[in-house]
């Protein structure tokens, strides 16, 4: 299943915010994160559950930056302490894409920050 059939994805979707990689040193392809910001519901989002985009496994699409202020970003695999090749996947790239395209989607057709 993709993150944007998740039936809470109309709720968290408007604080997500597709961000340039700050490290990227690559002029051929950018690559990009996806953050949330904004006044959302932290216990709320951590809790959600989805499945890898990959492997199938349950994951928690959401997870927590440990930095100060604490910052959650998406991630749709499996964390890297349980498969890194989840994580390298191309089902991976297409889901990433498929949520920044829907994002993209989304800001022009309802106006959110994205």
């Amino acid at each position: 299943m993709s993150l944007l059939d998740h039936p809470s994805w109309s709720v968290v979707a408007p604080f997500i915010q597709v961000l340039p990689y700050g490290r990227d040193t690559s002029r051929q392809k950018t690559r990009f994160r996806l953050e949330l910001v904004g006044d959302y519901d932290l216990a709320y989002v951590l809790d959600l559950t989805d499945v890898c985009a990959s492997c199938g496994a349950v994951i928690h699409p959401f997870r927590a930056r440990h930095t100060r202020p604490c910052t959650v970003y998406v991630a749709v695999t499996c964390e890297l302490a349980v498969n890194v090749a989840c994580s390298r996947s191309r089902a991976a790239a297409d889901e990433y894409n498929r949520i920044r395209a829907g994002l993209l989607t989304a800001a022009v057709i309802g106006g959110w920050h994205v």
